[in-house]
């Protein structure tokens, strides 16, 4: 499962580079579902 959040996180990072609309909300659970990979890189689109 691991490896599936890790993924995502590291997609979630792509998609946000090649689309500057792509923003991300979050519940409290970034660390689990590795969404501060793209907070790190767009902290402006991050909530």
């Amino acid at each position: 499962m691991a490896q599936i959040r890790e993924a995502f996180g590291r997609t979630l990072v792509k998609v946000g580079r090649e689309n500057p609309n792509v923003v991300v909300l979050d519940a409290d659970l970034a660390t689990s579902s590795k969404v501060t990979y793209f907070a790190e890189e767009f902290p402006q689109r991050f909530f």
